[in-house]
C-alpha cells in the first residue's frame, strides 16, 4: 500500500501537468454531458481545447525523451573515450594555461612537432613548462627496447635529441620571464602524460598508453579526463605525476647549456 501511495505522489508533479490537466477536463466534459448540462454546441467547443492539451502533452513528452537521450549520449561521449594523438587539441588549451606538465620517455616527438607552440607558451610571463623524461642513463631504458619497435631510433639517442630542445626552451624561457625545467626519471611508466594547469589547479589532462613494437606511436590509445568529470582517476594520475616529480632528478638546463 505504501509503494502505491509513493508512485502516485511520484506521478503528480509539474512534469506531468498538462497530462493531469487534459484527464480532468475530459472526465468534467463527460460528467456534463453525461449529466446533459452541456449546451447543444458546448460539446463541439470542448473538443478544440482538448485537442490543444493533448498535442501540448505529446510535444512535452517528446522534447523529454530527447532531452534524457541528449544527456546520455553527453555522458557516454564524455566518459568513454579512447582516443589517439591526433585527436589530442593542445593549442586551444595552452592559450588559456599557466603551466603545462609532461611526462614521457623522450617526447621527442611531442617536442620536436609542437616546438613553436612551445615557444609562444613561453612568451608569456609567468608561466611554467615541465617535463619529466626518462634518465637516458638508466638501465630501465634496456628492458624497454624489449617492448619497442626494433626500427625505431633507439631511446636513449631520442632522450638526448628531446634535451637539447628543452634547453633551447629554457633560454627562451629565461629571456620571457617564464621558466621551463626538465627532470630525469630512472624508470619507464607505462604511460605519458600532458597535464594543463589554468587557474592555479590542473583542471585537464591527458594520458597516453605506451604499446608493444607498435611503429605507430600516433594510435597509442590516449583517454582525457577533467577534474569535475573524473574525479578519482584524474587525482589518480595527478598524483602519479607528483610523486615522479619528486623523484625525478632536476637537469640543470642553464649549466649544461654553457658545458
Amino acid at each position: 500500500m505504501e509503494t502505491r501511495k509513493s508512485g502516485w505522489r511520484r506521478w503528480f508533479n509539474r512534469k506531468n501537468l498538462t497530462p493531469i490537466l487534459t484527464i480532468v477536463a475530459g472526465a468534467v466534459i463527460l460528467l456534463l454531458l453525461l449529466l446533459d448540462m452541456l449546451p447543444a454546441n458546448g460539446a463541439e467547443n470542448a473538443v478544440i481545447p482538448l485537442l490543444m492539451l493533448l498535442a501540448a502533452d505529446a510535444l512535452i513528452e517528446r522534447v523529454g525523451i530527447l532531452e534524457e537521450l541528449s544527456d546520455k549520449v553527453e555522458r557516454i561521449s564524455a566518459k568513454s573515450g579512447l582516443r589517439t594523438r591526433r585527436d589530442i587539441e593542445l593549442e586551444s588549451r595552452f592559450s588559456e594555461a599557466r603551466r603545462i606538465s609532461i611526462v614521457a620517455i623522450s617526447g621527442v616527438n611531442l617536442i620536436r612537432e609542437r616546438l613553436g607552440l612551445f615557444e609562444d607558451f613561453l612568451k608569456k610571463s609567468n608561466t611554467q613548462l615541465r617535463f619529466i623524461l626518462v634518465n637516458p642513463e638508466s638501465s630501465a631504458l634496456d628492458y624497454h627496447m624489449m617492448l619497442d619497435d626494433p626500427t625505431e631510433r633507439p631511446p636513449r639517442a631520442n632522450i638526448e635529441y628531446a634535451t637539447k630542445m628543452v634547453r633551447e626552451l629554457g633560454k627562451a624561457a629565461a629571456r620571457n620571464g617564464s621558466t621551463c625545467e626538465l627532470a630525469y626519471l630512472d624508470c619507464v611508466l607505462p604511460y605519458s602524460m600532458i597535464l594543463v594547469e589554468r587557474s592555479g589547479i590542473t583542471d585537464i589532462m591527458w594520458v597516453e598508453f605506451h604499446s608493444y613494437k607498435s611503429r605507430d606511436y600516433t594510435t597509442r590509445p590516449n583517454i582525457m579526463l577533467r577534474r569535475g568529470d573524473e574525479g578519482v582517476w584524474f587525482e589518480f594520475y595527478e598524483k602519479q605525476f607528483n610523486q615522479a616529480w619528486d623523484d625525478a632528478t632536476v637537469v640543470d638546463l642553464r649549466a649544461e647549456s654553457e658545458s
